[in-house]
C-alpha cells in the first residue's frame, strides 16, 4: 500500500473513531467538551497538513480554530493552542518514520512546531477579543 494512501486512510478513520470516543467521554465529563473539539479540529487539521503541499490553508485553520474555541472559553487559551497545533508535528514525524526520510528531520520535522504559532496566535486574539467585548459592554452598562 502506498505511503500516502495509507496516512488517507489512517486519517480518516481516525476522525471516524474520535466521534463515538467523545460521545463516551462527553456523557462522563460534560465539561470536556471545548477539549475534545479542540483535538479534533487539530487533527482534522494535522490530516489536511498531510494532504496538502502548502502551508496557507493549515496555518488559517490553526488560526481561526484557535479564535474560535479560545473566545468560547478564553481561561484555557494556551491549552487549547496546544491541542489543535500539536498534531501537525505528530503527523511530520510519524511521516519521516514510514518514508524513512531522515534528510528532511530538521526541515519538515523540527520546522513543523511552527504550527504553535498561528495556534497561538489564533487562541490568544479569541482571548483578547472576548475580553475587550465584555469590558466593552460593561462600560455600556
Amino acid at each position: 500500500m502506498p505511503t500516502q494512501l495509507a496516512f488517507t486512510v489512517i486519517g480518516f478513520y481516525s476522525l471516524v473513531v474520535l466521534l463515538p470516543v467523545s460521545i463516551v467521554v462527553l456523557l462522563k465529563w460534560p465539561q470536556a467538551w471545548h477539549h475534545l473539539i479542540a483535538i479534533f479540529l487539530g487533527l482534522l487539521t494535522g490530516y489536511l497538513n498531510l494532504q496538502s503541499d502548502e502551508i496557507q490553508f493549515p496555518v488559517l485553520l490553526l488560526l481561526v480554530f484557535g479564535f474560535f474555541i479560545a473566545f468560547s472559553h478564553p481561561a484555557k487559551g494556551w491549552q487549547f493552542a496546544i491541542l489543535l497545533g500539536i498534531w501537525i508535528p505528530i503527523g511530520q514525524f510519524i511521516l519521516i518514520l514510514v518514508d524513512r526520510y531522515s534528510h528532511s528531520f530538521v526541515q519538515e520535522g523540527i520546522f513543523s512546531f511552527l504550527a504553535f504559532v498561528p495556534a497561538l496566535i489564533g487562541a490568544y486574539s479569541g482571548v483578547v477579543v472576548r475580553w475587550a467585548g465584555t469590558r466593552y459592554s460593561a462600560q455600556q452598562s
